[in-house]
C-alpha cells in the first residue's frame, strides 16, 4: 500500500521491479502516476536501461491517472503476468523510449471484478490503457489483454508492432477503439477486435493481417489531414458477425474524404454474409444474353473509396469461346462500372463475363 508514487530517476539501469502488488492508498494524490521509469526531460533513450518489469499488479483505486510511466528509456521489458487497473487515463504511457516489450500482460481502467456497469458505461471510461506517444519507437506488444478503456491501444510511430493484443474495452457504438494507429503506419497482426474498431489516421505504410473482427468491429480507414491512402494492405482477416448472425455492419468503414489511393491492397478477407465487404478490389460475373453486343458491369455497391477505378481485367466463358476482352468502351478514369464490349463469338452462344478491378493505382510495376 503506497501513499505516493514509486519513481525509479535516470541513470539506474540494469534492475528489475517484480512480484507483488502495488496499491494505492486512500491519501495517493489524485492525478499521480503509480510506477515512474525515467523522466519527461530527459534526452530520447537515455534516462534508463534494460529495466525489467514482470509478475507485478498496479492497483490504482481509481485515484491514479496513470498506473505506470516509461520516458525516455532503452530497452524495457514489461511481462510476463503484468496487470495494471485502476486508473483513468493510462495503463502504460510510454514516449521517447526504444526497443521495448509489452507482452503476456492484462490491462483494464476499472478492476476486473468491478461490476459490469462499469466496464461498459461510457461514462465511467475515460482511458487510453496503452499509449505509444510520439517519439515511442520499435516497441513490440504481443498477448496481451485489454478488459476496460475507452481507447485499448494508440500508437503513433511506424515503427511500434502489435500481434496477438485482445481489446475488449469500450464497443464502438459508445465511442470506444480497440486499436488507434494515431500515426498511420503500424502493424496490426493476429489480434482479436471484440466488439471495438481497429482506427488508422490517414493510412501510409500499415499492415493489418490476420485479425478477428467480432460482432460490431470493423477497420475504420480515417481521413484527417490527408486525403490520400498509401500503402494499406489489409489481407487474411476474418470479421465474424458471432452465432447467431445478429450484427449486421461494414466490414470497412471510410471516414472523411479520400482523393487518392495508391499500393493499397485490400484482399483475401473473408466475412459472414450478413455482413457488407466492400474492398479496392472487386470480382462480379454476369450471364451474356445470346446476341448482346456489350454489357455492363456496376461495382458500386462493392467498392470501398469513392475514387475511380484504375486497372479492369475481363474475361469471357462461353460455349464456344473462352478468352479475354479486348475492347472496353471507358471514359479515363474509369468509373464505378464497366462496359464490355462482346466479340461475334461470344455474342452467337452466350455465355458468362468476368472482371476484376482495382482502385489503387500502382506508384512501381514490382508486386
Amino acid at each position: 500500500l503506497i501513499s505516493e508514487g514509486l519513481q525509479i530517476p535516470p541513470g539506474y539501469d540494469n534492475l528489475e521491479v517484480r512480484d507483488g502488488t502495488l496499491v494505492a492508498a486512500d491519501s495517493f494524490p489524485l492525478g499521480g502516476t503509480l510506477l515512474l521509469i525515467g523522466d519527461a526531460n530527459a534526452v530520447k533513450g537515455s534516462a534508463n536501461k534494460n529495466i525489467n518489469v514482470m509478475s507485478l499488479t498496479l492497483d490504482g483505486g481509481g485515484r491514479a491517472a496513470r498506473a505506470m510511466g516509461v520516458l525516455n528509456c532503452q530497452y524495457v521489458n514489461i511481462g510476463p503476468s503484468f496487470m495494471a487497473y485502476g486508473f483513468h487515463q493510462y495503463g502504460v504511457q510510454m514516449n521517447g523510449t526504444g526497443g521495448c516489450f509489452i507482452h503476456h500482460s492484462w490491462m483494464g481502467e476499472v478492476a476486473p471484478f468491478a461490476p459490469k456497469d462499469l466496464t461498459t458505461s461510457v461514462s465511467n471510461l475515460t482511458s487510453s490503457v496503452i499509449s505509444l506517444e510520439g517519439s515511442e519507437h520499435d516497441c513490440y506488444v504481443k498477448d496481451v489483454i485489454i478488459w476496460s478503456g475507452r481507447i485499448g491501444l494508440r500508437s503513433q510511430n511506424g515503427a511500434n508492432e502489435i500481434e496477438g493484443l485482445h481489446t475488449w474495452n469500450l464497443d464502438n457504438l459508445q465511442g470506444g477503439i480497440g486499436i488507434l494507429l494515431e500515426g498511420g503506419s503500424g502493424i496490426v497482426r493476429g489480434s482479436y477486435l471484440d466488439f471495438c474498431p481497429l482506427v488508422v489516421l490517414d493510412p501510409k505504410s500499415v499492415i493489418v493481417e490476420g485479425n478477428l473482427f467480432l460482432a460490431r468491429a470493423n477497420l475504420v480507414v480515417q481521413a484527417s489531414k490527408s486525403k490520400t491512402v498509401s500503402g494499406l494492405v489489409v489481407t487474411g482477416n476474418r470479421w465474424w458477425s458471432e452465432r447467431n448472425k445478429q450484427f449486421a455492419n461494414d466490414t470497412i468503414v471510410v471516414n472523411g474524404m479520400i482523393n487518392a489511393v495508391t499500393d493499397t491492397v485490400i484482399e483475401s478477407n473473408t466475412a459472414d454474409s450478413i455482413l457488407h465487404v466492400t474492398s479496392t478490389r472487386a470480382t462480379l460475373t454476369k450471364d451474356l444474353p445470346v446476341g448482346a453486343d456489350q454489357i455492363v458491369l456496376d461495382f458500386s455497391d462493392h467498392l470501398l473509396f469513392n475514387t475511380p477505378i484504375h486497372e479492369a481485367y475481363c474475361s469471357i466463358n462461353a460455349e464456344e469461346y473462352i478468352g479475354h476482352v479486348v475492347n472496353m468502351r471507358q471514359k479515363k478514369p474509369i468509373d464505378r462500372s464497366i462496359t464490355v464490349l462482346l466479340s461475334r463469338a461470344a455474342q452467337k452462344k452466350g455465355g458468362q463475363v468476368t472482371c476484376t478491378v482495382d482502385q489503387s493505382q500502382r506508384t512501381q510495376p514490382g508486386h
